[in-house]
C-alpha cells in the first residue's frame, strides 16, 4: 500500500473559481440516452441528477468512513492533506512516502486528514456496487463506443480547508494516446458545493484538445486560462451536486476543484472508464503533448 504524505499547498487566488452560472443536469439515468449522449460530446459533461439512492450512497459512506479509521484500510494508496505534517513533527515521521506505514497518529485523528483513497473496488462491495452499476455502465460504454473497462478509481474526502485541485485535465495524468475516449464519473457522497470543494467545469472545453500543463500548485494549466477563455466566450460552469449526483465527463474537460472553505467533509468517488483494451503510449509521448515545460510556454 502506498501512503503519501502530501506538502502543504499555497492558497489559490479566489478569483480563479467564479462562475457566472451552474452546469446543466438531467434528472436520473437517461432511458433514452441518444441525447444525453450528444449533450456530453457537446459540452464534454452531463451532471446525472439522482443517479444513485440514498441506501447506497449510505453504504458507500459507511465503507469509506470504516476505511479512514482503519489500520488497513485494504487499498492500493492512501493520500493525506499537507497539515499532517504539523501534527507529526514531534514522531518524526516526515517523509513524502512511507511505504505500509500510515501516520502514526490515533485512528480518529488521523483520519480527519484522508484526502484519497485509490485502488479499492475489488475488496469493497458497496464501492465496487457504484463502479459496476449497470445503468452507469451501460451509458459510459455508449459514450466510448463499445464495451468499457474500469481503470482508475479514487474516493476524495476533501477536509475543511482541504486543499485544492487545481484547473487540469485528467488526461494529462495517464499515459494514453489523445484519441482514447476515456470518461471520468465523479459521484458526490455528501452534498457539494462551490464552498466546500465542489467541482468547477469550462463546458465545451475539451474540444480544444491538450492543453500545456506545469508543475505549480500541482500538475496544472496555468492560472490564467479560465480567464483567458471566459473572453473567449468558454465560461467556466459551477457544479453544485446532491448525495447521489453523478458527473460524466470527458478527461480532456478542464475542469478543478478549490479549498474547501466550509466546516463539512465533501466525500466524493471518482472512477475512469475507457474503451476495453485500449493501447497505452509512451510516457515521453504524453509530456511531448500535455507538458509545457521546454515548449516556449510561459506559465
Amino acid at each position: 500500500m502506498r501512503v503519501v504524505l502530501e506538502h502543504a499547498v499555497e492558497n489559490h487566488p479566489d478569483w480563479l473559481y467564479q462562475a457566472p452560472n451552474d452546469v446543466t443536469s438531467v434528472e436520473g439515468w437517461p432511458a433514452e440516452p441518444a441525447a444525453a449522449m450528444d449533450s456530453y460530446h457537446e459540452q464534454g459533461y452531463l451532471l446525472v441528477r439522482g443517479a444513485f439512492g440514498p441506501e447506497a450512497v449510505q453504504r458507500a459512506r459507511d465503507e469509506l468512513a470504516a476505511m479512514r479509521l482503519a489500520d488497513d484500510p485494504r487499498c492500493e494508496g492512501v493520500y493525506f492533506e499537507g497539515a499532517v505534517r504539523d501534527r507529526l513533527g514531534a514522531v518524526g515521521q516526515t517523509g513524502v512516502e512511507e511505504p505500509g506505514r500510515l501516520p502514526q497518529l490515533e485512528p480518529a485523528v488521523r483520519a480527519e486528514y484522508v484526502r484519497k483513497f485509490m485502488g479499492f473496488v475489488d475488496r469493497h462491495p458497496p464501492l465496487a456496487e457504484i463502479a459496476n452499476c449497470p445503468r452507469m455502465r451501460g451509458l459510459v460504454e455508449g459514450l466510448v463506443g463499445g464495451p468499457a473497462e474500469l481503470f482508475q478509481e479514487m474516493a476524495m474526502i476533501k477536509p475543511p480547508r482541504g486543499r485544492e485541485k487545481p484547473w487540469h485535465q485528467d488526461h494529462a495524468y495517464f499515459n494514453a494516446p489523445l484519441d482514447t475516449p476515456i470518461v471520468g464519473v465523479w459521484i458526490a457522497l455528501t452534498e457539494v458545493s462551490p464552498e466546500s470543494g465542489g467541482m468547477y467545469v469550462i463546458p465545451g472545453g475539451h474540444r480544444r484538445g491538450a492543453l500545456p500543463h506545469f508543475q505549480r500548485r500541482d500538475w496544472q494549466v496555468c492560472d490564467t486560462l479560465p480567464g483567458e477563455w471566459a473572453a473567449q466566450g468558454y465560461k467556466a460552469a459551477a457544479a453544485p451536486m446532491n448525495a447521489g449526483d453523478a458527473l460524466l465527463f470527458s478527461s480532456l474537460l478542464p475542469h478543478g476543484t478549490p479549498t474547501n472553505r466550509s466546516d463539512r467533509q465533501r466525500w466524493a468517488l471518482q472512477f475512469h472508464y475507457r474503451s476495453a483494451g485500449a493501447p497505452s503510449c509512451p510516457e515521453q509521448e504524453r509530456l511531448d503533448l500535455f507538458g509545457g515545460e521546454g515548449r516556449n510556454v510561459t506559465c
